[in-house]
């Protein structure tokens, strides 16, 4: 067996690899053994012939449950709309929110595949080949090391620790203390006057620069927009070209430009440009400059996740410059790993490379 599951301290049950993996190599491929359609609990509950199969499954604490309305509430309507007891309807509705996986037209749960543990730099993604999960390696993965996939994508990966552990606690009722958590802040990089990026170090408590290794000091005032510019993004309102000009040469004296702030501000600002067909030059740079931080910094982290931003911003870039066609090459990879050689815009990707 090249995959076995492990007791491990404050995790539960694992996944762990008893071999070598190399990035695009199947680490696992698994039909679900439960599968739900459109969420329809009670079509669910009716299908199951042996409820002991939910015993193999991470168990959510009664107290959590209790504490999340919008389970509470749908107990309470499928007691009140199925034969079925309250305690046998909460323990599969806790089960379904912590062990599940979206698929194609439903959800569902898997013996070995949900154990892989959450991490906010996974080793494997997710990928939907017919009836089957299959978890594909994004990075090489040694023997003994635990299978990781991330219950968080895309944009969300870019947020700093603070963000990503409050999000997973509520969407998930854990608090993520994964390597990449209680590590450096990746996201939060402010500029350091050598020329590199200055990273809140959580056992230093101190911002430590990635260059010179100098542990510097970040003012007052730049906590203050960065922390103004955090609620911004939680509570977004319509932008519009004007108002993130001004956010970015705010972002950019404040934060740098290696921020995941302004980096954000910067794609937002090329995506509605690109929308309203406003490309020019210096448009065209800053596409670039979001194209060289997502495949610099978050690539190393999930190079899918990666690939789906860029997307998003694909033809503003200026593709003459050196090095993007090879960017491009090695994203593209990725984007047809999980998207499928036939998808559209797998194909529409394809054919700005040949244009090149």
């Amino acid at each position: 067996m090249s995959l076995r599951i492990d007791q491990i301290d404050g995790l539960g049950n694992c996944l762990v690899s008893n071999q070598k993996f190399e990035p695009l190599d199947i680490v696992l491929q698994e039909e679900p053994i439960l599968w739900m359609e459109s969420n329809d609990y009670a079509k669910l509950l009716h299908s199951i012939v042996d409820y002991s199969v939910l015993d193999h499954f991470q168990q959510m604490p009664h107290s959590e449950f209790e504490s999340n309305g919008a389970l509470v509430l749908l107990r309470n309507r499928l007691v009140q709309s199925t034969p079925f007891q309250s305690d046998l309807i909460q323990k599969l509705l806790g089960v379904w929110s912590i062990n599940s996986h979206d698929l194609g037209g439903g959800s569902g749960i898997f013996l070995r595949a949900s154990k892989a543990t959450h991490s906010c730099s996974p080793n494997v993604v997710l990928v939907l080949s017919g009836d089957y999960l299959q978890y594909i390696a994004i990075k090489s993965i040694r023997e003994h090391e635990m299978i990781t996939f991330a219950y968080i994508t895309g944009q969300k990966l870019c947020w700093p620790r603070q963000l990503r552990q409050e999000y997973l606690e509520r969407t998930r009722s854990f608090v993520c203390h994964c390597k990449r958590c209680d590590g450096v802040d990746d996201m939060r990089r402010f500029p350091c006057p050598c020329g590199g990026s200055l990273l809140l170090d959580f056992t230093q408590l101190s911002f430590q620069c990635t260059e010179c290794l100098e542990f510097r000091d970040v003012t007052e005032y730049q906590l203050i927009h960065e922390q103004q510019m955090t609620q911004l993004v939680l509570e977004p309102s319509v932008p519009t070209i004007h108002g993130l000009e001004q956010l970015l040469d705010r972002d950019v004296l404040l934060l740098g430009h290696d921020h995941w702030i302004t980096v954000l501000h910067k794609r937002m600002y090329v995506e509605l440009c690109l929308h309203h067909e406003r490309l020019n030059p210096t448009i065209k740079q800053v596409a670039n400059q979001c194209l060289d931080w997502y495949y610099r910094v978050l690539g190393p982290i999930n190079p899918v996740a990666a690939a789906n931003c860029v997307f998003s911003f694909l033809y503003a870039l200026d593709t003459t410059k050196e090095g993007v066609k090879d960017i491009l090459n090695e994203l593209l990879v990725w984007f047809e790993l999980v998207w499928g050689r036939d998808d559209p815009d797998v194909l529409s990707w394809q054919m700005l490379l040949f244009s090149i």
